[in-house]
């Protein structure tokens, strides 16, 4: 997803690439454009915080951080939904 309309710092691209990029593979293949968005816009919040808390850790956790916090607040984990998905 481009990022010039989510202002993510230089010094912080390559990290928001990275985490964007699984958690686009992910949205792709489980849920849906509109989580990938979101994922993109969370991501690049976090990514604009001083100093940016995604400096710390693993990749693929915090796009799995991400997903399960959008998914929480999006009632992912409600049958009744759709998209949904079971919490493991």
């Amino acid at each position: 997803m481009k990022t010039n309309s989510l202002k993510v710092p230089e010094s912080m691209q390559a990290l928001y690439d990275e985490i964007t990029a699984v958690s686009d593979a992910f949205c792709k293949e489980h849920l849906n454009e509109e989580y990938a968005k979101m994922a993109c816009k969370m991501t690049a919040t976090l990514a604009r915080k001083r100093p940016s808390p995604l400096v710390n850790g693993q990749t693929k956790s915090w796009a799995a951080g991400v997903l399960y916090t959008l998914g929480q607040v999006n009632f992912l984990f409600d049958k009744s939904q759709i998209p949904h998905m079971r919490r493991r």
